[in-house]
């Protein structure tokens, strides 16, 4: 046994002599190949590493194995046999000490590694993906190695180990770092994710860090990533899409009785509402306003701001129906919850649809797209709803067509992607007639005062109703703005 041991000792230190860092990769996949199988074999009792081998080089062991691994599918190079291997011989990493004589947390480690090859990689560069559960499992055991909770080693990116903690449910290493490292529980790595946005797939783990004082409303201090800025909460409320996660922040706060500041400001003074109003997200506009959401604070959001959010979805130029029919459907949830629209707000949503093309240009171009045989043919055979063509919605009163097509119809007829390409140069006319339609009601409320107001209501309101209904969504803007044009030389 003695002597079985001492060859397992030497042939250790034999490998330690090839080892080369800097050798390609299918040298080190070798490499690993011969390393793994030996130590899985090992026998008597295990080695001090540090008498073989340099600290960076058990790094350098370590990830390696996780990189050759997933990405060349090698099962002969199973990173766990290392990482249990180096754990059985009690070895601890020591702190890299700066240039102050202080531990650097400035450090890319295995744990770094094995984190992100199910959350990262697509800012570190390509990567395999591993299961959740194999990833989390390797990150647990590295932290038996890497156990120094005092210093949070982070990477390039600002992904840190307390990152790598709260993905993977850690719970005992989070806690150690909150009372050992003094660190930033609201800090965001590059990807713009903080603690809590990383733990929100973990109960347990997102409850842990709000009990220590982890802030959903917390803004990110930088100018980079999807929303430059912006808070956990405001980001779920900018999308329906994210729905689920705003009310698993809610319902995770609640059960653990912390407030959450539902009227928070971003750093540009925005709300959660304000950015659920701009991303159309009309869910979670009826969940804030159940929830108490402040409106008479509440300012409309700016053109601009829901064209952030309507850019940041990945809707091009081609996606004309959704914000078309989801602004009238964001006006109507906001005044049923009790807010008034101003002239304002009307003429910042005027505004957006003329800026974005989503009004017919003229009367006669509209009438023309109708009186077309051919596009009539096909506008029959297109159903924006089981029981509805586009060609008969076309042919609907306004009140009739708002009644029968919900915001959600038209955005689900619009997602019909393979349709739309194959007839793109006939839906683009449609399109537009049928943006006009979802906006019709609203454009002709604002424009009905808007003329009696200009005609001194000299005529009887079924008068005037009827010279609006005749007129085309841009003309009926301009009629607004001929009116608030005559109110600003007044008041």
């Amino acid at each position: 046994m003695a002597q079985e041991h001492q060859n397992c000792i030497d042939g250790l230190k034999s490998m330690h002599e090839e080892l080369d860092r800097e050798i390609e990769e299918e040298k080190r996949r070798q490499f690993l190949r011969k390393l793994i199988p030996f130590i899985r074999n090992w026998q008597g009792p295990l080695p001090n590493l540090r008498d073989i081998l340099r600290p960076e080089e058990i790094d350098w062991l370590l990830t390696e194995s996780l990189k050759v691994t997933f990405d060349n599918d090698d099962r002969g190079i199973a990173p766990e046999t290392l990482i249990d291997f180096v754990i059985k011989t009690g070895y601890k990493d020591e702190p890299v000490l700066g240039e102050d004589g202080k531990p650097s947390s400035r450090r890319d480690t295995p744990i770094h590694e094995a984190a992100m090859r199910y959350y990262r990689s697509d800012v570190r560069g390509p990567a395999e993906y591993i299961s959740f559960a194999v990833g989390a499992v390797l990150v647990r055991k590295l932290f038996k190695v890497y156990d120094r909770f005092d210093v949070n080693y982070t990477d390039k990116y600002e992904f840190s180990h307390f990152h790598a903690a709260c993905k993977c449910e850690c719970y005992d290493e989070v806690e150690k770092f909150i009372k050992l490292g003094g660190l930033d529980l609201n800090g965001f790595d590059e990807e713009v994710n903080s603690p809590l946005c990383v733990a929100l797939h973990d109960e347990k783990m997102f409850k842990l860090l709000l009990r220590y004082g982890a802030d959903p409303c917390s803004s990110y201090p930088g100018e980079t990533g999807l929303y430059p800025g912006l808070p956990l909460l405001h980001a779920v409320c900018s999308s329906d899409n994210l729905s689920y996660l705003y009310g698993r922040i809610f319902k995770f706060a609640d059960d653990i009785c912390i407030k959450v500041q539902i009227d928070a400001e971003d750093k540009k003074g925005r709300t959660p509402l304000q950015w659920a109003v701009a991303g159309l997200a009309l869910n979670v506009i009826d969940k804030l306003l159940d929830r108490g959401a402040d409106l008479s604070k509440f300012g409309f959001p700016t053109k601009d701001h829901i064209a952030e959010c309507f850019k940041d979805k990945g809707y091009g130029h081609d996606y004309k129906l959704i914000p078309a029919s989801g602004l009238p459907a964001v006006v109507e949830r906001l005044e049923k919850g009790g807010y008034v629209l101003d002239r304002s707000d009307a003429h910042t949503i005027m505004e957006f649809y003329v800026e974005h093309n989503l009004l017919v240009k003229s009367a006669d171009e509209a009438k023309r797209w109708l009186d077309d045989e051919e596009l009539a043919i096909e506008a029959k055979m297109w159903m924006i709803k089981p029981s509805l063509s586009v060609y008969d919605l076309l042919q609907l009163r306004p009140k009739e067509a708002a009644k029968l097509v919900t915001h959600k119809d038209y955005k689900e007829f619009e997602h019909l992607g393979s349709w739309w390409n194959q007839h793109r140069g006939v839906v683009e006319n449609f399109e537009i007639l049928l943006c006009e339609k979802a906006s019709r009601l609203f454009f002709q409320k604002w424009a009905l005062d808007s003329f009696q107001e200009l005609t001194r209501y000299r005529l009887p309101i079924i008068c005037s109703e009827m010279i609006v209904d005749q007129l085309i969504n841009r003309d009926l803007y301009r009629i607004f703005l001929a009116a608030t044009e005559l109110r600003s030389l007044y008041f």
